[in-house]
């Protein structure tokens, strides 16, 4: 059984003065379906990250959404700081590593980030529903996802090694994958679908088991 690292969004606990690490329980049993092993992985100082990869030894990480990315919105009450800095020193880890590497939503926006693409405010995203087209003939996606971003990536948007699979009815990306490496994301969250779509366990399980 494949382990998988998932990452987790930092939730604020004013009641008890406490900033905690989270993931929708929905995560485990999504990759209890594809059968692999999640391994939630907490938002460590980037200088630990490479001995927490050397023990863990993970088969590929799955970046979740949640949290803003501080470097888009200063304002934003979700930001979270740690988070970003631990995520973005993973993902240069486990691309050295070459590891299967997979984004959802805010995960799909760090790992363009990442690749020196931009991503510009959307409205109308937000617990909505939205047909989307697939615009690369070997990976069939859902007709129609949900949504819940404020920022998207832009038809112009995309870092260099990345390529469009899928994009809304705007030309906006709603999926992409790196030209090279096991490395691909999306906008939507098929964790949060009432039944599991295999369209997207099947694009899940091509990028991480290459």
């Amino acid at each position: 059984m494949k382990r998988i690292g998932l990452t987790q969004r930092v939730d604020f606990i004013t009641n008890y003065g406490e900033k905690r690490d989270a993931l929708d329980q929905k995560w485990y049993l999504l990759l209890n379906e594809m059968n692999m092993m999640p391994v939630p992985l907490p938002n460590l100082s980037p200088s630990l990250v490479p001995a927490m990869l050397e023990e863990l030894r993970l088969d590929g990480v799955i970046f979740t959404g949640g949290n803003s990315l501080c470097h888009l919105d200063e304002t934003a009450n979700n930001r979270a700081p740690e988070r970003d800095a631990f995520e973005l020193a993973l993902l240069a880890h486990a691309e050295d590593l070459s590891l299967p590497i997979f984004g959802v939503c805010r995960g799909m926006q760090i790992i363009n980030h990442y690749f020196r693409g931009k991503l510009v405010r959307i409205k109308g995203h937000v617990a909505k529903r939205h047909e989307i087209t697939s615009v690369n003939p070997s990976i069939e996606l859902p007709k129609v996802v949900n949504s819940y971003h404020s920022w998207t990536i832009p038809s112009d948007g995309l870092g260099n090694p990345l390529e469009v699979v899928g994009k809304d009815s705007d030309g906006n990306i709603e999926a992409y994958i790196h030209r090279d490496k096991k490395i691909a994301g999306i906008t939507w969250h098929p964790e949060r679908e009432s039944e599991l779509n295999k369209l997207d366990l099947n694009f899940i399980k091509g990028i991480i088991n290459g």
